[in-house]
């Protein structure tokens, strides 16, 4: 009996999984985009802006959006793994 359960909660999973798994992804992969926006923003801003104002503006830029996309990932990526909590029920 516990087998059956255990399958039928993994076809539930699955079924799921299509259509949750692409905020999942999309969420994850914000956390990570976020990882280069320092970099990127000090790149940008260092040929836009004279030398070493352009570094500090990027490097404030770059983390004000950095925190912003981190938490924005979170938030979705949390909101897709949301409806797979009711299934680790099955699997404790």
């Amino acid at each position: 009996m516990l087998r059956l359960t255990s399958l039928c909660c993994l076809w539930m999973f699955c079924a799921h999984s299509v259509a949750y798994a692409g905020t999942l992804a999309r969420g994850v992969g914000r956390i990570v985009y976020s990882l280069f926006e320092i970099p990127r923003s000090v790149v940008a801003h260092s040929q836009q802006v004279v030398f070493p104002f352009g570094i500090v503006t990027g490097t404030v830029d770059g983390a004000v959006r950095m925190v912003g996309g981190t938490l924005a990932g979170t938030v979705e990526t949390a909101a897709g793994a949301a409806p797979y909590a009711k299934y680790l029920i099955f699997f404790i």
